[in-house]
């Protein structure tokens, strides 16, 4: 990941096998940027996030950057694209956990089944 970092998303450093995108943010609590690589699901020109946190029982810092400034900065295949976040609905996430969990070997069941947090799935739509 730190390859993927130091050239800004040039080298395409991918996951466990999973591409991956940098996610610049504004921090929630500090009001600096914030870069963070996560792997995403693409469909329909929108980019989809999973707040999983490796399973943990507390959201990833980037998911409280993301509910307090939704306008957001990825860069995806080296290309920086402005975006703006929204947590999707319930009626949503059924669909896109289906869709997204299976892309993702069931990687995001494994991590829901280890903590009784809700994990959050986000949109990420160009502006």
């Amino acid at each position: 990941m730190k390859q993927y970092l130091l050239t800004g998303g040039r080298i395409k450093f991918l996951n466990f096998g999973f591409p991956c995108l940098l996610l610049y943010t504004t921090g929630a609590k500090s009001g600096l940027e914030r870069r963070t690589v996560l792997t995403y699901f693409k469909e329909n020109n929108e980019y989809y996030l999973i707040a999983s946190n490796g399973g943990s029982d507390k959201h990833p810092s980037w998911f409280y950057n993301l509910k307090k400034s939704p306008t957001v900065t990825i860069v995806v295949d080296g290309k920086k694209i402005n975006a703006l976040a929204e947590e999707i609905s319930s009626q949503d996430k059924k669909e896109y956990w289906k869709k997204i969990n299976k892309f993702f070997s069931g990687r995001y069941d494994k991590y829901q089944n280890s903590t009784d947090r809700e994990i959050p799935v986000f949109r990420l739509s160009k502006l």
